[in-house]
């Protein structure tokens, strides 16, 4: 047996690999040049995909099943286990129940439906994120509830906290300006979370 991952590591992309370069492997001579070559070069030779004498004439069936599942309600959908008591009951099945399962979680991989995406980004400037919090304080030796107005520009991240006695219209808008007095970087719109305190 050669031992693919020296080969890998060893064969200089490009270049013809022989035998007689792998004197450490102990089989390589048995194996010939082209095992050899196909280790070390996979690229050049595409993997087929390994025979499946068991579950080759289900796979279709399984797949039809998996696909009609997709217009089901999520409750009465194919499981794995499910997919294997029916092929056994309605085919006689003869396989493993682990090979099934195998099988249903590389055609659902198949034939999910693929969940798309906004990326949040933004231009320099742009958006920032305000919300608020609390913290207690020690202010002229006495303890007080303060809160913070909390906020972070979405182009690079930079967060901004400023507290305040209260979470007022004023605060709110002395603590959007108070960036801008401090970097390059002010935004132009800002957008904050709901907030259930009072």
């Amino acid at each position: 047996m050669v031992d693919r991952e020296y080969i890998r590591k060893t064969a200089l992309p490009g270049r013809l690999v022989h035998p007689e370069d792998f004197p450490a492997v102990g089989n390589v001579p048995q194996d010939g040049p082209q095992v050899v070559r196909r280790v070390s070069e996979p690229h050049l030779y595409p993997q087929e995909a390994p025979p499946r004498p068991v579950t080759g004439p289900y796979l279709e069936v399984i797949r039809a099943w998996l696909v009609e599942d997709l217009q089901a309600p999520r409750k009465q959908r194919h499981t794995a286990r499910r997919v294997y008591d029916r092929l056994v009951a309605e085919r006689g099945f003869k396989g493993s129940e682990s090979i099934v399962r195998k099988i249903v979680a590389e055609i659902k991989k198949e034939i999910a439906p693929k969940k798309g995406f906004l990326p949040l980004e933004a231009a320099p400037g742009e958006q920032a994120q305000v919300d608020w919090g609390e913290a207690v304080v020690r202010l002229g030796g006495e303890e007080r509830r303060v809160h913070l107005f909390c906020m972070r520009l979405r182009h690079s991240g930079t967060p901004f906290v400023h507290a305040f006695p209260d979470e007022g219209l004023e605060a709110f808008l002395r603590g959007t300006v108070w960036p801008s007095s401090s970097s390059a970087e002010s935004p132009r719109s800002a957008f904050t979370t709901t907030s259930n305190r009072r």
